[in-house]
């Protein structure tokens, strides 16, 4: 309603109201922002395990893409750069210790091995490759979810200090942790 609220039959002109006007929608972190969605890229050969990462992704708000084999993987990779990998290591094609062996030459995207290979051995190998994280099938949803915030949280802190900064100085007088 303009910038007010409607209040007992009376509009009331919100304090907040010019904050879409000071804020630039050409500012290139809001662009990013706006679609603040992380992007994941799930690569499973598997379509049961991929529906279900999918659906629950989905669920949470993450643009999801998949992969059901390592050429593909690869090339969604180099040509969308996610956010994100979740990524399988017995997959058609390449398999997922080569898929990850050959992001970290040209990427720092994180990973997380999601893979039926849970023994030590594996686990560091994979870890070792350049993997940030490993969960062996089965797993929990909810664990998984977590892990992939933690990765997040602690691969993106860039773009949240950006934003923090900017907000700071944005003229409307908020700062990030709602202090005014």
């Amino acid at each position: 309603m303009g910038g007010g609220d409607l209040t007992g039959g009376r509009l009331v002109k919100s304090p907040y109201a010019h904050i879409d006007t000071v804020l630039p929608q050409s500012f290139g972190i809001l662009k990013k922002m706006k679609s603040a969605a992380p992007r994941i890229l799930v690569v499973d050969d598997e379509q049961a395990v991929r529906d279900l990462l999918v659906y629950n992704l989905k669920k949470a708000h993450y643009d999801v893409l998949t992969a059901e084999d390592g050429r593909q993987a690869l090339d969604v990779a180099r040509h969308v750069q996610p956010d994100l990998i979740l990524l399988d290591l017995m997959l058609p094609e390449v398999d997922g210790l080569d898929v990850c062996r050959e992001l970290r030459h040209s990427s720092k995207v994180p990973i997380i091995m999601v893979t039926a290979l849970g023994e030590e051995v594996d686990r560091v190998v994979g870890l070792e490759l350049g993997a940030d994280d490993y969960i062996s099938k089965p797993f929990s949803v909810r664990e998984l979810m977590a892990r992939i915030k933690a990765v997040l949280r602690r691969t993106q802190p860039e773009m949240a200090e950006t934003a923090r900064c900017w907000l700071a100085q944005a003229g409307c007088g908020w700062r990030w942790n709602g202090v005014r």
